[in-house]
């Protein structure tokens, strides 16, 4: 018997060879390789018993048995694969399905048919098992055509392969085994998609930073049709760069590299076909008013519907726990973090009156702010925000590397993100990061949605939602003592359950202090000076009185009543009040992840009330120090002064008396001063 010739590139292997093909079990046939068939000659046939080796063909006696034939005319392998057996009885044809490369084609399967009319009816799809011949050389694979072997024309071809099946006689031979067993059902496929899918939005929900993030970044829409659209387009970017660094990555002499590689690939393609459910699954979680029942979806008029793609399957399953590594412990999951990270920071939009207030009075601030000496035993820490503020703040350091880990803390806060060294090594030793890059950079920032003004109220920051399942006593609490009346001090607790950055902390700290010390309009300009870390007693009144500055909860039994971190503290203060106040002012400048809010105390489980039977009790919080606005002040006495002068101008001409003018300026600016005195009394100076 002759085959026609046809020349093969065969990329992967098969555990068993005489499991590929078995008589009594056609719809058990596990094809473990990918098969790319190019016919150069139909006319042209070699002898059935021959296997490829370094010659063109050799004969290999094997009784009752015929291998496909090969040619190698062209030095393509080092080392070669073994290949299929098939039984007398079955007559192989080999026919190739030409198509156009798909740059998002998740599986590389061959389809089975029987010739009978049952086995045409029981067609089954088997997923892909990345097996690997130990004698197999991705090397020397990856030759072809002088690509990668994820780049190369196997991960594009789909051959189809009709068998004849004849059961009157058995080829012993061979040891079959005992095949893999198969998938029953469409619905087994539809399990096995949807248990990886949900591993993946456990994992996804709450990396890193990226449980903080993902909040914000859906309270910062009100349509849930844009969010749907950002997030797919992030998670879109995110599966482009794991199999761009699946594609790039060095193979080495590691035989089991295609195995990995495919497994690889295949995990980046299941991301990019399920990124609008993470999308889903993320608004879901996060803003269950919206949406009802977390996790159940319902269409709505107006919900954003993604035409599907036909290159990708429905279901790709794979071994998430072998690929868990590949997809949350490389570079694409940070890009990922630092992308969410980067569209959360963006600052709102502010009008250029106000831009231009924030930018001179910063830099008056560096002109004019005075450096006072340490007092002795504390250690002094210079930092400087990406505003342009330059300021400092004095520590006590507790436990011994406090001082140094809070000024490396400094330094990184709120810069840009930044890669490692060894991140960026990998990154210059991948290919596929270069691609990576170039697109990522150029359209990310074309293609992504702006983000719209946030939908949630400045109260509602911090508190939970009313539908929320937490428990009266589980809640957490910043204890806030406010100006009360003239001199006097109220205690607030403020709900801290579902802060999720700095920014929304410090946009509480300002939420609390202009509703309960709200400025009339021929009062005295006053401002925050300072928030300092305080030990008080409360009363059954809610007044507060401040017993020491600066003070933390003590350490004895960490955790009993009030959380910080760390604990115990290596630092007094654990923040610094300059830095505290700069961020107080302006919000928008702090992290947008808890990076400072994890060092405040927080009261745990209740609120702090005064004791029944003492009238009093005591706690640990932030005190805001009030005292003059500076800035109001000078603007006050700026325009006092231009009043003055004018004053003194317009008697001059109009009484002719130039003496009598600027005698009357001088009495008002005498005036002004004498208030100003009374004022800086007021509140003990400046």
């Amino acid at each position: 018997m002759e085959l026609p010739f046809h020349h093969f590139a065969v990329h992967g292997s098969y555990s068993n060879p005489a499991q590929a093909f078995q008589p009594q079990q056609l719809q058990r046939t596990t094809l473990l390789s990918t098969v790319r068939c190019v016919t150069r000659s139909s006319n042209s046939t070699v002898p059935a018993n021959a296997c490829i080796t370094s010659k063109p063909w050799i004969d290999v006696p094997r009784s009752g048995a015929r291998d496909i034939v090969f040619n190698r005319e062209q030095s393509m392998w080092d080392m070669l694969v073994p290949f299929i057996h098939v039984p007398d009885q079955i007559d192989l044809k080999c026919s190739m399905k030409t198509q156009d490369r798909q740059p998002h084609r998740s599986t590389r399967r061959l389809k089975a048919r029987s010739n009978s009319s049952e086995a045409r009816e029981n067609q089954l799809k088997r997923p892909l098992d990345t097996g690997l011949a130990k004698d197999q050389n991705p090397r020397s694979i990856a030759q072809n055509d002088g690509r990668s072997s994820t780049d190369s024309d196997f991960a594009n071809a789909e051959p189809t392969i009709n068998l004849e099946e004849d059961t009157s006689s058995d080829d012993s031979s061979f040891d079959l085994g005992t095949p893999p067993e198969p998938v029953s059902s469409a619905s087994s496929y539809s399990q096995l998609g949807s248990d990886v899918l949900e591993l993946l939005l456990s994992e996804l929900l709450a990396f890193q930073d990226l449980w903080y993030l993902w909040p914000q970044l859906v309270a910062s829409f009100k349509s849930r049709k844009d969010f749907h659209i950002l997030i797919a387009r992030f998670i879109e970017l995110y599966a482009d760069d794991l199999e761009n660094l699946a594609i790039g990555r060095e193979s080495g002499d590691d035989p089991r590299y295609i195995t990995k590689g495919l497994q690889e690939i295949t995990a980046a393609r299941f991301v990019r076909k399920s990124r609008l459910a993470i999308a889903q699954r993320v608004w879901a979680v996060h803003k269950p008013v919206a949406t009802g029942v977390a996790g159940v979806w319902a269409s709505e008029e107006g919900d954003f519907v993604e035409k599907p793609d036909d290159s990708v399957d429905d279901y790709i399953p794979f071994a998430f726990s072998e690929a868990k590594d590949f997809l949350f412990e490389t570079l694409p999951i940070i890009a990922l973090q630092s992308r969410v990270k980067r569209f959360v920071s963006e600052r709102h939009e502010t009008s250029i009156l106000s831009a231009v207030t924030e930018f001179l009075t910063i830099r008056v601030e560096n002109v004019f702010h005075q450096v006072a000496p340490p007092e002795s035993g504390n250690y002094r820490i210079f930092w400087k925000c990406r505003c342009g503020k330059r300021s400092y703040d004095d520590f006590k350091q507790l436990e011994s590397g406090g001082v140094n880990d809070l000024t490396e803390t400094f330094r990184t806060y709120a810069n840009e993100d930044h890669l490692s060294e060894g991140c960026k090594q990998e990154m210059r030793s991948s290919p596929g990061w270069r691609r990576w890059i170039g697109k990522s950079s150029a359209s990310s920032s074309a293609q992504l949605p702006f983000s719209q003004k946030s939908s949630v109220a400045e109260s509602a920051i911090g508190s939970c939602h009313k539908t929320s399942q937490i428990q009266r006593n589980t809640h957490n609490y910043v204890l806030l003592c406010v100006p009360f009346m003239k001199k006097a001090l109220k205690l607030h607790n403020a709900e801290v359950c579902k802060i999720n950055s700095d920014r929304e902390f410090f946009r509480m700290l300002r939420y609390y202090y202009t509703q309960h010390c709200p400025r009339k309009r021929f009062s005295i300009p006053k401002r925050v000076q300072a928030l300092n870390f305080v030990h008080f007693e409360v009363y059954r009144s809610k007044l507060v009185d401040i017993l020491s500055t600066p003070s933390l909860p003590p350490n004895d039994q960490p955790g009993t009543d009030y959380m910080y971190e760390p604990m115990p503290p290596a630092t007094n203060p654990p923040v610094g009040p300059n830095l505290l106040m700069h961020l107080f002012e302006h919000p928008d400048h702090a992290e947008v992840t808890p990076v400072l809010y994890k060092r405040i105390p927080r009261k745990l489980r209740a609120k702090l009330e005064a004791c029944p039977i003492q009238g009093s009790s005591a706690g640990w919080g932030i005190h805001y120090v009030e005292g003059l606005d500076r800035l109001t002040m000078y603007i006050y006495g700026c325009v006092g002064f231009a009043i003055a002068l004018v004053m003194a101008v317009i008697w001059a001409s109009i009484r002719d008396d130039v003496q009598g003018g600027f005698a009357i300026a001088g009495f008002l600016i005498a005036f002004l001063a004498f208030c100003g005195s009374l004022v800086q009394s007021e509140f003990g100076g400046f």
